[in-house]
């Protein structure tokens, strides 16, 4: 494909699940990587993955106002996808941004309306409702194969190592939300968390 008509991509945010996603959009053949960022100097330097002409960068404002910058990728922390998400629409670019989107209703509805107004493509990086499991499951209880669905529950079974700045809140809750909202076609009514006391504490 010519490289003109390639997407034209600014990956921010180069830790652990940002550096997942460069390697993802760097494999897909209708994008290209053009600039990088993070506030540590040593991310940015870090890629192997890049060619010599890919902007580094340690100023998100600089790299969302390169005119040859198409769409943003934003893996930063939690509190700042709102007003990057929006600095970047702001810009007129297209913006994939990692969950959650916003860390409340106001600032996700800011961000709807913006990406509205300028006419621009917001996604979330909600992966678990592409996967094919779950896919499967949203078709069965679709098709009424199910039955009627009373409950659901999401339980994690497995260690997930937590950047500095998330909780399991905002790092796990919003796949399992968005999956049970998938599977029951609505939205709940109240949400109440609740923390088990660590195994072995005998309380």
């Amino acid at each position: 494909m010519n490289e003109a008509r390639k997407v034209a991509l600014a990956v921010v945010g180069l830790g652990p699940w940002g550096s997942n996603l460069l390697r993802a959009f760097s494999s897909i053949e209708r994008a290209r990587i053009v600039a990088i960022c993070d506030v540590d100097r040593t991310r940015v330097d870090a890629p192997v993955l890049l060619g010599g002409a890919v902007v580094r960068s340690t100023d998100a404002a600089e790299v969302m106002r390169r005119p040859d910058v198409d769409a943003v990728v934003l893996a930063t922390p939690p509190p700042e996808h709102a007003p990057q998400a929006m600095a970047a629409l702001g810009h007129g670019k297209h913006v994939f941004v990692e969950k959650p989107m916003a860390l409340c209703a106001r600032d996700a509805g800011m961000i709807e309306h913006a990406a509205a107004a300028s006419r621009k493509k917001v996604m979330v990086g909600h992966i678990l409702r592409h996967h094919p499991g779950l896919l499967s499951v949203i078709d069965l209880v679709a098709n009424g194969a199910l039955g009627e669905i009373r409950s659901v529950h999401a339980t994690r079974l497995s260690a997930t190592a937590l950047a500095e700045h998330e909780t399991a809140w905002w790092s796990l809750a919003p796949h399992d939300v968005s999956a049970i909202r998938a599977i029951v076609g609505q939205n709940p009514l109240a949400i109440r968390a609740f923390e088990d006391p660590p195994i072995g504490t005998g309380h």
